[in-house]
């Protein structure tokens, strides 16, 4: 398993894609979008845009959503960080709680133009309570670019030629918290403050025995494992809680403490796999 303490408790950019086959080849076909709840489709488009699009979801929730292409400066970012000779094609994807007087941004992930990219409480490219269960799924493609699932990979000649951040209207945005996220990173901090440090995780998304591992490395530094279900409050409030929490415990322990727990929790869990055989 490959299990990051992070995985559940901070928003993420997600950069990848569920299929991963490479082409490369550049291609100006117009970007299409699909979006369905549980199989079903709800709204379809063509075409990027810095444009917020309005979609009633079947639960009543006004979702906002933006899917932009990617910038010249991002693809340079991740080239230097990377060290890869070529990056998958991307777009922005924005997400909006519209049901305020003003759209409140809830999260930006980035995805490949041909993949699927899922929000919802069960996570996927970031977790989203808001849209319900069994959340949202986006099926961007852009045909005749490449067969359906195909990544196409663009060289760094073909990235000095994208648009840059300006040209595509583009500013950096920050996550607006809702009143059940404030409500949980109170909690949160006022627990560090006192103390107790808790890392919190998502109930049955591991066994018992897996649970014991990482309450096992957990305790070897001092902090509490604690479960969504004992919090108390819904998802917003757990989200805003862990998140704050998991800075408070970095802030404590360092980072390099940070990376020997996650290391002796992914040890664990192999001999555990490896055991279980």
């Amino acid at each position: 398993m490959n299990f990051r303490l992070a995985n559940f408790v901070v928003t993420v950019v997600a950069i990848g894609a569920t299929f991963c086959s490479p082409v490369e080849a550049a291609c100006d076909a117009p970007q299409q979008i699909r979006l369905s709840v549980g199989g079903t489709q709800i709204d379809d488009w063509s075409g990027t845009s810095d444009r917020v699009r309005t979609v009633a979801l079947p639960n009543g929730f006004k979702l906002g959503v933006k899917i932009e292409e990617t910038s010249r400066e991002t693809y340079m970012n991740l080239m230097q960080r990377t060290r890869a000779v070529t990056q998958p094609e991307l777009v922005r994807i924005s997400l909006y709680d519209m049901t305020g007087d003003s759209p409140r941004l809830m999260t930006h992930t980035w995805g490949g133009a041909n993949s699927r990219q899922g929000y919802g409480p069960k996570g996927g490219a970031d977790r989203v309570d808001e849209v319900g269960n069994p959340g949202i799924l986006f099926m961007l493609s852009k045909p005749g670019c490449a067969d359906s699932g195909e990544l196409v990979q663009l060289t760094a000649d073909m990235i000095v030629q994208k648009p840059t951040a300006a040209m595509l209207n583009q500013v950096d945005e920050r996550l607006q918290p809702s009143p059940e996220n404030l409500r949980g990173k109170a909690a949160a901090l006022a627990d560090a403050k006192a103390g107790n440090y808790r890392v919190v995780y998502p109930d049955n998304v591991l066994s018992n025995d897996e649970m014991g591992v990482v309450k096992r490395e957990v305790e070897k530094v001092g902090l509490q494992l604690t479960l969504e279900s004992q919090l108390g409050g819904n998802g917003a409030y757990f989200k805003g809680y862990a998140t704050a929490m998991m800075e408070a415990i970095t802030e404590k322990l360092g980072r390099q403490k940070m990376r020997d727990m996650e290391l002796g929790i992914k040890k664990g869990m192999a001999e555990h796999k490896t055991a279980a055989k």
